[in-house]
């Protein structure tokens, strides 16, 4: 698991309480920086699963990256945020990690997904507090 937001990626990603700790944090610290109204500036998106991470590209142009159906279903739930009206979404898998953090939101269509994903949004620290 990889925590991401601009290339900063913590190895404490394995506790689920700390991961919503982090992120609510550097959400509600980024949006006290550049806006001084309530409007939804960004979102984030959380997948559970499996992942390829390593170094990638030629030797003259490394670059670190993550791929795989995981990142893409991250991706796809942070664009989803706007319509929805939510700074945070995840899956069931990292709903299920988080226990009664998570709110239902219910199964939604997502680009690239044969069939509707359960998709999440959280409660209390992280979503309550933006």
């Amino acid at each position: 698991q990889v925590l991401r937001h601009h290339r900063f990626t913590t190895p404490s990603a394995t506790d689920p309480q700390h991961v919503i700790a982090v992120i609510a944090e550097a959400v509600a610290g980024i949006i006290s920086a550049t806006s001084t109204d309530r409007e939804r500036i960004l979102g984030v998106g959380i997948a559970t699963g499996p992942a390829a991470v390593g170094r990638l590209g030629p030797e003259n142009r490394v670059e670190y990256g993550v791929i795989g159906d995981t990142v893409n279903l991250a991706a796809r739930l942070e664009h989803m945020n706007k319509e929805h009206e939510t700074t945070i979404l995840c899956d069931e898998a990292t709903a299920a990690a988080l226990g009664d953090e998570a709110r239902r939101l219910g199964e939604l269509p997502v680009r690239g997904k044969a069939a509707p994903v359960a998709v999440f949004t959280l409660r209390s620290r992280a979503e309550g507090a933006l």
